[in-house]
């Protein structure tokens, strides 16, 4: 089954990474002159293009195809780079409801992530391996996942109206939990030890 359900539902509704207003921190200033990128409005928006652009990979790769055990190598990234993927997934018959239990080996894998009212831009290469355990069902707009890595690293640039652009190059651990249902749902992660949330 395809993510891609899931990831346009909650890019209509989040209220930090992904949109160009936020509830709970000052946005940029209504002045011609854009404002300092705050470093938690980007490291939130880093983690949602992160675990986003793992959804694409999967779109890319596993959607639609048999499940079971998983051994992808070499596959081609969105924008270049390859990833290497294995693990599981599986199908419920009685739910629809999907599983994965999958490691993104990423070598120099780029990819790009644009919100939908398109204020919001990153551009991010990244290496390392990132662990997906979880489920979802695109049609009922359930999601409730797990990502998690022990050192990743990105290079990259974010662009949010009203900021000033942000060059990204940070190596670090990193993890993000998504839990969603038809009614929202709730992000909390973190990079570099910097603690991310928000609700949507």
């Amino acid at each position: 089954m395809s993510r891609s359900s899931i990831i346009f539902a909650v890019l209509a509704v989040f209220f930090v990474p992904g949109t160009s207003s936020c509830s709970s921190q000052s946005g940029g200033t209504s002045s011609d002159t854009p404002s300092a990128y705050p470093q938690s409005i980007l490291d939130a928006d880093v983690v949602w293009a992160t675990y986003s652009g793992v959804d694409d990979i999967y779109n890319q790769n596993l959607a639609g195809k048999p499940v079971g055990t998983q051994s992808l190598q070499g596959k081609s990234c969105p924008l270049g780079g390859t990833v290497n993927i294995t693990g599981t997934t599986a199908v419920a018959t009685d739910n629809g409801i999907t599983s994965v239990d999958l490691q993104y080996e990423m070598t120099s894998c780029k990819m790009a992530r644009t919100s939908k009212d398109g204020n919001v831009t990153l551009v991010l290469t990244l290496s390392g391996t990132i662990n997906d355990t979880g489920s979802f069902n695109s049609s009922t707009h359930f999601d409730g996942e797990n990502f998690q890595s022990s050192s990743l690293s990105w290079t990259g640039t974010a662009h949010r109206s009203g900021y000033v652009d942000e060059t990204i190059n940070e190596t670090c651990p990193f993890s993000a939990s998504v839990s969603q249902s038809s009614s929202g749902g709730q992000t909390s992660g973190s990079i570099c030890g910097r603690t991310v949330s928000w609700s949507f």
